[in-house]
């Protein structure tokens, strides 16, 4: 059992009262619940107890719980985890990140990594935020707005220089999602457009070369798109999910484990209502309140009491009240409708917020 010491991380000045993905509709409610890289957050009130890895610092390892007060917190209406970087939404509208910053994620014009959270250059009005390996957008009336690492052409906008602020993608979005590096939207009309990285087709045009503008995914029209590291999955408007790209463990659920460049239908869900992608697997929340996940499984992040792959969905053990579910690298998270937060997967980290350490294949409690 490895744990840390408690961190207090005081963003936007210390004494004044930081996947997951960007929410396919803009909220004036707080999300409680936050999941990304190897790091937990739950809000309560003003202060959000985070379990696993410091942001503070590229690769710390600085684990344990970590007690955030952060000065918007109370009022923040989404916060998304990153691996090495997190942004927020203020109260008032803006956005605000911190992290490692080396290819200029944090968006405040520099390349200088942040132990505090600072505003976003120039944005006002900010309905939704998301946020990659390395880079991050967000989605304000409309429009896609990135910046930070742009080697794979993840900023959508043609070229491959990073950018250390803000720069507008397109318009007509209504959800937005990042993972890896690589960028999806979910447009007006139900289209989706993908960019970025293409090793494994995760653009899902059916190539492999990079795309460095937004580029039609064909035969779909979705009500989410999530995104993982070197995978992508849509949830259709019938509630069918299709996923596309890496599949070494399964993560596309179609019942084998070879890459895929264009969307193949992933077998035997239905009523899903709700998407979740990691490192290499996803999750599916159905109507019925239950969860189902599939693709790697070695650290117990599938939640089904096993430790192994599965190409195709598996329950997870013991839930029947869901209502949010959100993934990290190697773990998994889910809100329940009465209160309380469940998670499964690798805690090396402690990111399970369980105080154990040991990796969890079912799901345990997160400690208030």
């Amino acid at each position: 059992m490895r744990l840390g010491s408690l961190v207090v991380l005081c963003v936007v000045g210390c004494g004044s009262s930081a996947p997951k993905v960007a929410s396919p509709t803009a909220t004036s409610e707080p999300d409680p619940l936050a999941v990304g890289g190897d790091e937990t957050c739950v809000r309560k009130g003003a202060t959000i107890q985070c379990h696993g890895r410091a942001l503070a610092q590229e690769q710390s390892e600085e684990i344990g719980a970590q007690k955030l007060e952060l000065g918007f917190a109370q009022g923040a209406r989404q916060i998304e985890i990153g691996d090495y970087h997190a942004c927020a939404i203020t109260a008032s509208g803006g956005a605000v990140c911190w992290g490692y910053n080396a290819f200029g994620q944090l968006g405040d014009g520099t390349n200088e990594d942040r132990t505090s959270a600072v505003p976003v250059v120039g944005l006002t009005h900010v309905d939704a935020i998301a946020v990659g390996a390395s880079h991050s957008c967000v989605r304000i009336a409309g429009d896609v707005w990135c910046w930070g690492g742009n080697l794979q052409g993840q900023l959508g906008d043609g070229a491959d220089k990073d950018r250390f602020a803000p720069g507008k993608v397109l318009g007509g979005v209504r959800q937005l999602a990042l993972g890896g590096w690589s960028s999806c939207v979910v447009k007006d009309d139900g289209a989706v457009l993908c960019w970025g990285d293409n090793a494994r087709g995760k653009v899902g045009d059916g190539t492999t070369a990079d795309r460095r503008v937004p580029t039609l995914v064909p035969g779909l029209v979705a009500a989410e798109v999530r995104v993982g590291e070197q995978h992508v999955c849509a949830r259709t408007t019938d509630g069918g999910v299709s996923c596309w790209g890496g599949n070494d463990h399964g993560q596309l659920g179609d019942d084998a484990k070879k890459d895929r460049p264009a969307p193949a239908k992933v077998k035997g869900l239905a009523g899903v209502v709700q998407l979740a992608l990691g490192g290499a697997h996803t999750c599916a929340l159905l109507a019925d309140h239950t969860v189902r996940c599939f693709g790697q499984g070695n650290y117990g992040q599938l939640g089904d009491g096993g430790h192994a792959d599965s190409a195709s969905p598996v329950t997870v053990s013991g839930l029947g009240d869901v209502v949010e579910i959100q993934a990290g690298d190697h773990h998994t998270c889910a809100r329940l409708s009465k209160g309380g937060v469940r998670c499964w997967g690798k805690d090396d980290f402690g990111q399970l917020g369980d105080g154990g350490g040991a990796n969890k294949g079912a799901p345990v409690v997160v400690l208030p």
